[in-house]
């Protein structure tokens, strides 16, 4: 059991800085190790405070997540004694979702391949057969939360024979830097049939919580019937990055 004057140490982060919404750890180190201890972790929006106690972070380590650079302290106390004493600080500072975005593509040029891809204003065709990724983040185009828009792809089998791709669309809604299920906007398999270029049109929503600004669009698809991740490396197929602009709906919409 803890007695006398009680030692918070130092606080640590498990990395300096993360992507937005990304799980870290906070631990101590050089703080006194005995029973009857208890902890309290504490945040602020600089290394001076103003201080609120985080909740539910009541052990010597804890798995934090911020959207905004966010400094940390534990507040320790030694019960029987009612010494309490106070760790350093220790800052970590929030990466741009924009530099957040994991990497998808295929590891083979042939067999799928997206021919053309139409949302609203964008309309970017890519002929052949070769894709494995291609960012088109220098194309954009302007959606109003909770409204519905259609959508066309233009999906091509560049193989002999008839196959199914497997075909998603995220939009990052939250700006996380993450493509999380509820960002998953259109999911389907299409059966398409050797070197014919053929039309998918669907409809997408846009959450009525998106938040404003720029994002990122995700369009995958897979020669499989497995469904499409958001991220990492598949054989058969490709994947397309567009950026899409989230704003109010104007006065006159666009017709």
């Amino acid at each position: 059991a803890c007695t006398g004057t009680v030692v918070a140490g130092t606080a640590n982060a498990s990395v300096s800085a993360v992507c937005p919404s990304v799980p870290f750890n906070l631990s101590l180190t050089g703080n006194t190790l005995a029973s009857g201890i208890t902890y309290q972790w504490q945040s602020g929006p600089s290394a001076t405070g103003p201080w609120t106690n985080i909740a539910g972070a009541t052990n010597s380590s804890y798995q934090a997540s911020q959207t905004v650079d966010t400094w940390y302290q534990c507040v320790v106390t030694c019960t029987a004694s009612s010494s309490t004493a106070i760790s350093t600080v220790v800052g970590v500072t929030t990466n741009s979702f924009y530099n957040c975005y994991c990497t998808s593509t295929a590891t083979a040029t042939t067999y799928g391949d997206i021919q053309r891809v139409e949302l609203n204003t964008i309309d970017n065709s890519s002929t052949g057969c070769n894709g494995m990724y291609s960012d088109y983040t220098s194309i954009s185009t302007l959606l109003s939360p909770g409204v519905t828009y259609p959508m066309e792809l233009d999906l091509m089998n560049c193989s002999g024979g008839t196959y199914n791709y497997g075909t998603r669309v995220w939009i990052d809604v939250d700006h996380n830097g993450q493509f999380d299920t509820y960002e998953l906007l259109y999911d389907a398999s299409n059966s398409l049939p050797s070197l014919v270029s053929v039309n998918v049109p669907f409809n997408i929503t846009i959450p009525s919580t998106a938040l404003s600004g720029l994002t990122r669009m995700r369009v995958v698809i897979i020669e499989s019937n497995a469904t499409p991740p958001p991220c990492g490396t598949y054989t058969w197929g490709e994947t397309e990055d567009y950026i899409v602009n989230i704003s109010a709906p104007p006065t006159c919409p666009q017709p």
